[in-house]
């Protein structure tokens, strides 16, 4: 059981790790990259943590950032949608800080879209 809990902190902290670089591929403007290693951290917290866990929706909530930002606004339209009910199924602190992330970047994405058209 102790080998068990081991390989999980192991492949916990990795994820941290690839996280890490898929955020700086983000706030360098590298969105394809910063897509492709916050999808793999996604899939492996949703599996080994829970969807519901806080480490996964907050992995979420930064995908659906860079998928706004890379204009795919329907997958982070959805994204987003699927933090937001799994914060409300969780409630509580962490989950509620995920909530507000995601309104947030509902706020900055309207914002951006201010003056347009005019």
């Amino acid at each position: 059981e102790a080998e068990g809990e081991a390989e999980v902190e192991g492949e916990v902290e990795a994820l941290r790790r690839i996280m890490d670089c898929g955020e700086v591929f983000l706030d360098s403007g590298c969105m394809a990259e910063a897509e492709l290693l916050m999808r793999h951290v996604m899939r492996r917290r949703s599996t080994v943590l829970g969807v519901d866990h806080s480490d996964t929706l907050r992995t979420a909530t930064t995908l659906a950032d860079c998928l706004g930002r890379s204009n795919q606004l329907d997958d982070a339209v959805g994204l987003c949608r699927e933090v937001l009910s799994a914060a409300v199924a969780k409630a509580d602190a962490e989950a509620d800080a995920e909530a507000d992330r995601v309104a947030e970047l509902a706020i900055d994405a309207l914002g951006d879209g201010e003056g347009e058209g005019e």
